[in-house]
């Protein structure tokens, strides 16, 4: 089965929707954790590939760029369950509002037909694809919940954006340090993130600070 199917192959509540959102969320942070991990590995080992290639050992050279290469593969699989995983949660935030706005009105005729339009949709398909287009996921998702009635009303629902919700942090990080009389501590914390977006890390970004210390332990 898919991960909505499975979901909504039982009786379904805003609650029930709201705790499989938590174990995405949980999943989520697990997968951005990982690629961390697996980031600072491959950093490392390309260091290590450079001094061996400054002092021609080649069959060092040879192994490390074998893990290098594994390592690459390893953080493509991780990057893609990272994408699912946000479209999951999206999917999850999109149908809790639904859900929750119906059940206020009570209306258990636009419940069942929201229910059963998610469960013959095509959601887990676009998925499973290989190549997960966004696009397509979220057009199939604003299509359940139309024809239950529910145009879907973007400003009611802020959109997920958990890079703007790291820059946020780092920002909240900045100003810390700036009011607590530490200017030196967080002109160094402006620079790091200005030299974070321009190289586009966006792992970096959503990393909280205890976080990148922890992973760099």
């Amino acid at each position: 089965m898919g991960f909505f199917r499975d979901l909504f192959s039982k009786k379904v509540t805003s609650e029930t929707l709201k705790a499989a959102l938590e174990g995405v969320e949980k999943n989520r942070k697990e997968r951005h954790l990982e690629l961390k991990k697996l980031s600072i590995r491959q950093n490392r080992l390309v260091d290590q590939a450079k001094e061996a290639r400054k002092k021609r050992r080649e069959v060092e050279l040879d192994g490390l760029w074998q893990e290098i290469k594994h390592l690459r593969m390893e953080i493509g699989i991780v990057q893609r369950e990272i994408k699912k995983l946000n479209l999951e949660a999206i999917g999850l935030k999109r149908y809790i509002w639904g859900l929750e706005r119906l059940e206020k009105e009570n209306n258990r005729e636009g419940i069942r037909t929201l229910l059963n339009r998610i469960r013959s949709s095509k959601l887990d398909v676009k998925l499973a694809a290989h190549d997960l287009k966004e696009r397509e996921y979220l057009e199939e998702l604003a299509m359940t919940l139309e024809e239950a009635g529910l145009g879907f009303e973007w400003e009611d629902i802020e959109e997920e954006d958990p890079l703007k919700e790291g820059f946020l942090k780092n920002l909240d990080s900045i100003i810390e340090a700036e009011e607590a009389g530490d200017k030196e501590k967080a002109k160094e914390k402006e620079e790091l993130l200005k030299l974070r977006l321009e190289e586009g890390g966006e792992d970096e970004l959503l990393m909280e600070e205890e976080e990148r210390k922890e992973m760099e332990t």
